[in-house]
């Protein structure tokens, strides 16, 4: 088997999983267990609009580009192959930052050595909060991980659309599992009350109410570094400022503007409309 067939597996899985969850709601709880189409259609109604929203999230952010460093950054290859054959730390320092003044290029973080920050592999300057991915073999900006479920980095491009994904998955395992929980509480206490198919309906209740734990845990952090403007990679290795006490925490309602912009109807769509470049950011002294 192919590698890229291998790696797609992952969300194919969760596109399967999501479908089966879908069908058991939708056909055994809304349509078999609720006879009045009266009480019916509002669960049928917010479902799916749960679904709609939830799978518009999780295919944005995992078909979506998360964003490549612009040409400017780029070392040809005459260049690269001068630079990784000089042998002095300082001589490549003067070169790197002959090449920043040249090209105009306003840098705030460096290495924890106070080197401008150099990707061999990419053969360029890596911009501010860019890092390369080990899985895709590139690097991208602001990038916060690589996700194995998405067979896709998260970065300045999809970050808002991922953690819509998260806030999407969290509503309909909540709503999953609350509006099935008498269902399934009837079909324990009272066999003879049984609804059709309880057993697929209660196995389905358990996992959206692990899934809705989970994601409602992994929202709250996501949600806590965009109040604190960081990534994932920073929150683990914070990084090191060209001046000292110099931070990206512009506030937490810049912060959160930096992610979600726009008009406030935008927020809740996964549509990109992020502040900024994504290889230029504001900084604020601590």
């Amino acid at each position: 088997m192919s590698n890229a067939f291998i790696k797609n597996l992952p969300p194919a899985f969760l596109l399967i999983l999501f479908a089966g969850s879908y069908f058991i709601y939708v056909y055994y709880f809304s349509l078999t267990g609720i006879t009045s189409l009266h009480h019916r259609l509002p669960f049928l109604v917010v479902i799916n609009l749960l679904a709609i929203m939830l799978l518009w999230s999780f295919l944005a952010t995992m078909c979506s580009s998360v964003g490549k460093v612009p040409m400017e950054y780029k070392f040809s290859r005459d260049q690269h192959v001068v630079l990784i054959h000089v042998r002095s730390d300082d001589d490549k320092d003067d070169i790197l930052e002959r090449f920043c003044k040249g090209k105009d290029l306003l840098l705030e973080t460096c290495t924890s050595t106070g080197s401008i920050r150099y990707c061999c592999i990419c053969m360029h300057i890596k911009p501010d909060r860019t890092h390369h991915c080990s899985t895709c073999k590139i690097c991208y900006l602001r990038m916060d991980h690589h996700c194995f479920w998405l067979n896709n980095c998260i970065g300045f491009y999809n970050y808002k659309s991922f953690i819509l994904l998260i806030f999407y998955t969290f509503l309909y395992c909540f709503f999953y599992a609350s509006t099935s929980l008498r269902h399934v509480t009837i079909s324990v206490l009272d066999s003879s009350k049984r609804v059709k198919s309880g057993n697929c309906i209660g196995f389905r209740f358990g996992a959206a109410l692990l899934l809705g734990i989970a994601t409602f845990g992994f929202l709250c952090y996501h949600l806590y570094l965009t109040g604190r403007n960081e990534t994932t990679l920073e929150n683990l290795y914070p990084p090191s400022f060209v001046e000292e006490d110099s931070t990206f925490d512009l506030g937490v309602l810049q912060n959160f503007l930096e992610v979600f912009s726009g008009q406030w109807y935008f927020w809740f769509l996964p549509v990109f409309s992020s502040r900024g470049s994504g290889h230029a950011f504001l900084v604020e002294k601590k």
